[in-house]
């Protein structure tokens, strides 16, 4: 969980979104052994977080 020091603050909140996807992830499958239906929510909102933060990455690099 502890990332790597980055003085940038884009890669930050950058790590900082990617850290959050994945939580809602976890969340995801959590709903989904519930089976509950508000696991796909979950998985579209961390699937975009993921997209967008990895154009973002690319960007900066």
């Amino acid at each position: 969980m502890f990332l790597p020091y980055e003085p940038h603050f884009r890669v930050r909140r950058l790590n900082r979104m990617n850290v959050f996807a994945g939580i809602l992830m976890v969340a995801a499958s959590v709903f989904m052994f519930m089976l509950r239906n508000e696991w796909v929510v979950f998985l579209l909102i961390a699937a975009l977080l993921q997209l967008y933060t990895s154009v973002a990455m690319r960007k900066k690099e």
